[in-house]
């Protein structure tokens, strides 16, 4: 049993070492590349004011959208929600972009916890 162990160990650290080490992203990478990481943002006007109250940036898999919300529609978020494994909601204090393009109809997602 104890060579057994002692094989699976082996066979486990050869198997890190062959793969070799990761490459690393620059951090200068191309605009496209920090798109990616950002999602496909989309801004839409929940209260139909004009102004942008939500900010939704979504990937498409791996449980990684998230969003600013601004909640009393005065211009400024102040909450950030991430749907990943859970819900993660956390207080944010940003400008609401003033130039975006506001996407027609209603969020694909519900904000009104």
């Amino acid at each position: 049993m104890r060579s057994l162990f002692v094989f699976a160990y082996i066979v486990l650290l050869t198997s890190c070492v062959t793969r070799g080490p990761v490459a690393s992203v620059p951090a200068s990478s191309a605009p496209a590349d920090r798109a990616e990481e950002q999602g496909a943002a989309t801004y839409y006007d929940r209260n139909h004011d004009g102004a942008v109250d939500l900010e939704l940036h979504q990937f498409g898999c791996c449980d990684r959208d998230w969003a600013l919300v601004d909640t009393h529609f005065n211009g400024r978020y102040d909450l950030k929600i991430h749907w990943g494994y859970g819900l993660t909601k956390s207080k944010v204090d940003l400008a609401v972009p003033k130039s975006a393009h506001i996407t027609s109809g209603d969020p694909p997602v519900s904000v009104a916890w």
